[in-house]
């Protein structure tokens, strides 16, 4: 960072060099307002002015961030179904393809974690403790999986508390919770409503 501790601004070239990252990506962070700051056409050239603080907490976010592996890691699912909790707005994403254009994500460490924590809120709230035939996860998950369903909207229906786990169990992350079969077997009949006969069929498949 520049050593005049007074300017509220500095330069795109000050901000990519402190930051560490291209000034294509300063340029599209300011454009998407990851990065506070000011553009300016010059021709075809765009000049770019960023907020000082604004770099000072962009730097500290950036080093607060975990990549896709790590945040599957802590869920207990593959780093694909980590894009598709944030493309289904489970989790929020410091930098990606859908924030600032970037190729490789960037998750805050704490999102993960968050995350888990909100499904436990939801759990803790059901009042329904009947006595039912549960399942784990991942056999939720499979019998869902074959009307189209993925794990980011599987989750996504779970925090929209279309369908909420009935309890816990041994697993990593989002294996742990376990669902009322009937439960599940309600949300594929809604997936595939209008097809009663394929509803059935799926059903029946797991039964």
């Amino acid at each position: 960072m520049p050593n005049d501790r007074d300017r509220k601004f500095i330069s795109g070239v000050e901000t990519a060099k402190f930051l560490k990252i291209t000034e294509a990506c300063v340029l599209r962070s300011v454009e998407c307002g990851t990065l506070k700051g000011r553009l300016r056409k010059m021709g075809k050239r765009t000049s770019v002015l960023v907020e000082r603080k604004s770099a000072e907490v962009y730097l500290q976010k950036l080093n607060d961030s975990i990549s896709p592996k790590e945040v599957a890691t802590i869920l207990g699912i593959g780093r694909k179904a980590v894009v598709d909790l944030i493309e289904h707005s489970c989790m929020s994403a410091f930098r990606g393809r859908t924030v600032d254009g970037h190729q490789k994500w960037l998750i805050d460490r704490n999102a993960p974690v968050d995350l888990l924590n909100r499904i436990d809120v939801l759990l803790n709230e059901r009042t329904n403790n009947e006595i039912t035939k549960k399942c784990s996860f991942d056999l939720g998950f499979r019998r869902l999986s074959g009307s189209g369903c993925t794990i980011g909207s599987l989750v996504r229906a779970i925090l929209d508390k279309t369908i909420v786990p009935i309890s816990k169990d041994k697993g990593i992350g989002l294996k742990q919770y376990c669902f009322s079969v009937r439960d599940i077997n309600r949300l594929v009949e809604e997936y595939f409503k209008g097809d009663e006969l394929a509803a059935n069929v799926w059903v029946n498949k797991y039964a």
